[in-house]
C-alpha cells in the first residue's frame, strides 16, 4: 500500500507555544505564585500580546507597568537524538486520527521525542516576594518535587494535502458503488472525536485540527535545592530571580497515512502512488535493465546488491509492477511467483484473470502447456506443485473458491464485490513431498516442463541446480526425482518461515562470515556424481530454470 508522511502546517503556534505557556502556569501554581501574576512570552518575534487583547478572562490587569509582577518565558526546542532512530513513522503505533477499514485509509500522528529548555525570569515587585519565591522552591525540593509531572494541552492541523487525497478518495467511492454519502459525512463518521473546526475571530479561514491532552510529561529543575539568590534592578526597583526547566514530551511532528491502490475496483491516480526517488527516477533502479563494468559486474554478483530484471526475485513480481501488496499468511513450503492486483469487470463479477494474459510477465511456454493439463488441482493446495490463491484484502479465501480449466482462464465460484479488494498469488509448493501422489506423479512425468520447475526451484534456494536427465518416454527416474526433492529440502532449512520473509529496519548491525568456494564446491559436485552413477545427478552452472521471466534486452 503506497504509503507518506507530511509535517504538520504549523507546529510552533499550535503546539509549541501553548505547551511552554501551560507548563509555565503549572509551574506557577506548583511553586504558590499569585494568579495576578503575569506570563511573557515573547517568543521569536520578540513581541507579546498587547495588554487587553487576548481572550483571557483571568487577566485582570488592566495596565501594564514596570514594578509589576510577572514571569517572562525564552525556550529553547531541540528533539532528543537518542530517540530519533526509534521514532514510529509507518509503524502502527499511534491511534489513527482518520481510519476507514473498508476503503484501508488511515492517518495517524507521528510523536517525535522533544525536549524544551525554558529560561524563566521571575520578577518580583520587592525582596519579600523574590525571597519568597526561592522559599518555596526550597521547600518544593524537600518534598522531592524537584521532578514534576505535567499534562499539556495543544492542537495540530491535519495538512492540506490529505484533505484534498481524501476528497478525491471519496469521489471514487461514490463513483462505483457508492453509498451516496456526502464527504463530510463520509470524514466525519471515520474521523477521530478530538477533531474540530478552528476558524478566525470572524469565522474564517476554517481549519480541521485534531485536539490532544497528554499526560506525564516529565520536567524537573536545574538547581539542586534552591534558584540562585535575587538580584535587584536599579531602574525599576524590582528583585528579578533566573532558573532554569526542563520538560521533556511527545511533540507531533507529522500525520503518516496509508492508503489502497485501488478504490471500488478503480485504480487511484499516479499522484498518489507515483513518488519519484531523489535521482528523479520513478522506477527502483533495482527493476533497471543495468550493464556495468566488468569489476562492477564482478562486484555486484558477490554482493547482490542490485538484481538483473531477467533474475529471479525470491518474493516473486508484481502486477502492476508498483504494487507492494503482501499477503498476511501464506500456504507452508510456497513461495511467491507471482501477485496480481485484480480489476473486477462489471459485466463478469466472476471472471477472475487469464493466465495467458500477465501483460509484462510471460510463464514459459512449456510450463503454461503443462498447466493446463493440471486444471483445479492448482487451486487446492497440495495437489500439485504449483498453488493459486484468490486474496481477499490479505487473507486468503477458501481453497476452490476459484476454479481453472484448460485454457488457464480463473473464475470465481460466486459473484466478487467491486467494493472489495482482491490478489491473485501464484506460488511454487517448494516441497515435493507435501504433494499429493497424483500431483507429484503429474510433475515427475512432465517432461521438460519438470525439469525448468526443478531446476528453478534449486535456484532459488542456492543458486547452484542440478538437471534431471530425462529417459526416452520423457520422464523422470523416480529415484533421481525423490533424490532431487530431498536436496533441495536439505539446503532450504534456513529459508523454512511461516510467511514469506520482509525487511523491518530497527538497526544497524555488522555480520562477518566466510563465502562458499563456488568452484570447489561444483567441482566436488560433479566428482561425487561421477562416483556414485546410482544418483545420475549431473551438475550445472549457477543458472538454473526460471518459471516466469521479465526481461527489457
Amino acid at each position: 500500500m503506497p504509503k507518506a508522511a507530511v509535517a504538520v502546517p504549523d507546529s510552533y503556534h499550535s503546539i509549541t507555544r501553548p505547551v511552554a505557556l501551560e507548563a509555565t502556569r503549572q509551574l506557577a501554581m506548583l511553586l504558590g505564585w499569585q494568579s495576578s501574576i503575569e506570563v511573557l512570552f515573547p517568543g521569536d518575534a520578540e513581541q507579546a500580546a498587547m495588554n487587553g487583547s487576548t481572550l483571557d478572562p483571568e487577566r485582570s490587569l488592566p495596565s501594564n507597568f514596570s514594578d509589576n509582577g510577572r514571569i517572562r518565558v525564552e525556550i529553547t526546542e531541540t528533539a532528543i537524538e537518542d530517540r530519533v532512530l526509534a521514532t514510529a513513522v509507518h509503524r502502527k503505533e499511534a491511534l489513527p486520527i482518520f481510519l476507514d477499514k473498508k476503503l484501508g485509509i488511515r492517518i495517524h500522528p507521528i510523536y517525535s521525542g522533544t525536549e524544551l529548555v525554558f529560561q524563566l525570569q521571575f520578577r518580583a515587585p520587592n525582596r519579600v516576594l523574590a525571597q519568597r519565591f526561592r522559599e518555596e522552591a526550597l521547600l518544593k525540593t524537600a518534598q522531592n518535587r524537584k521532578e514534576n509531572l505535567h499534562e499539556l494541552t495543544y492542537h495540530y492541523s491535519i495538512p492540506p494535502v490529505y484533505l484534498k487525497m481524501l476528497k478525491s478518495f471519496h469521489e471514487m467511492r461514490e463513483a462505483t458503488a457508492g453509498y451516496n454519502e456526502t464527504f463530510d459525512v463520509w470524514v466525519s463518521n471515520n474521523i477521530s472525536a478530538k477533531a474540530t473546526n478552528l476558524t478566525t475571530l470572524i469565522g474564517t479561514q476554517p481549519l480541521l485540527s485534531i485536539g490532544e491532552t497528554q499526560t506525564c510529561p516529565l520536567g524537573w529543575f536545574d538547581f539542586n535545592a534552591l534558584p540562585e539568590k535575587e538580584e535587584k534592578n536599579d531602574e525599576t526597583g524590582t528583585y528579578v530571580v533566573n532558573f532554569t526547566y526542563t520538560l521533556q514530551y511527545d511533540k507531533v511532528i507529522g500525520l503518516a497515512a496509508e492508503w489502497p491502490l485501488m478504490i471500488h475496483n478503480q485504480i487511484i491516480d499516479p499522484l498518489y502512488y507515483s513518488t519519484p526517488l531523489a535521482s528523479g527516477n520513478m522506477i527502483d533502479p533495482d527493476r533497471e535493465k543495468r550493464k556495468p563494468s566488468l569489476s562492477r559486474h564482478a562486484f555486484d554478483q558477490m554482493t547482490n546488491i542490485y538484481t538483473d530484471r531477467c533474475f529471479k526475485k525470491f518474493d516473486g513480481f508484481s502486477i502492476p509492477e508498483f504494487d507492494e501488496w503482501a499477503p498476511s499468511q501464506v500456504h507452508p513450503d510456497t513461495s511467491t511467483i507471482v501477485t496480481v492486483m485484480l480489476s473486477l469487470d462489471p459485466l463478469d463479477l466472476r471472471a477472475v484473470l487469464d493466465l495467458d494474459e500477465l501483460g509484462d510477465i510471460e510463464i514459459d511456454s512449456e510450463i503454461r502447456d503443462w498447466m493446463r493439463t493440471e486444471g483445479n488441482r492448482m487451486t487446492r493446495y497440495g495437489e500439485s506443485v504449483f498453488h493459486i490463491s484468490l486474496y481477499h484484502e490479505d487473507v486468503p479465501l477458501d481453497d476452490g473458491v476459484i476454479t481453472i480449466d484448460n485454457q488457464l482462464n480463473v473464475r470465481a465460484t460466486r459473484d466478487l464485490n467491486l467494493r472489495e479488494r482482491y490478489h491473485l498469488r501464484i506460488a511454487v509448493l517448494h516441497d515435493i513431498f507435501r504433494i499429493q501422489p497424483p500431483g507429484r506423479e503429474a510433475l515427475r512425468t512432465g517432461g521438460n516442463a519438470a525439469v525448468k520447475i526443478l531446476s528453478a526451484m534449486q535456484w532459488r534456494l542456492m543458486r547452484n541446480s542440478f538437471v534431471p536427465q530425462l529417459t526416452s518416454a520423457g520422464v523422470i527416474p523416480r529415484n533421481i526425482f525423490n533424490q532431487i526433492g530431498q536436496r533441495i529440502n536439505d539446503l532450504k532449512a534456513p529459508h523454512r518461515l511461516g510467511i514469506e520473509y520482509r525487511f523491518l529496519t530497527v538497526g544497524n548491525y555488522i555480520i562477518r562470515t566466510n563465502r562458499e568456494d563456488q568452484n570447489a564446491y561444483r567441482n566436488a559436485a560433479a566428482t561425487n556424481a561421477a562416483d556414485d552413477p546410482a544418483t545420475g545427478l549431473p551438475a550445472t552452472g549457477p543458472d538454473g530454470g526460471t518459471l516466469v521471466s521479465r526481461c527489457d534486452g
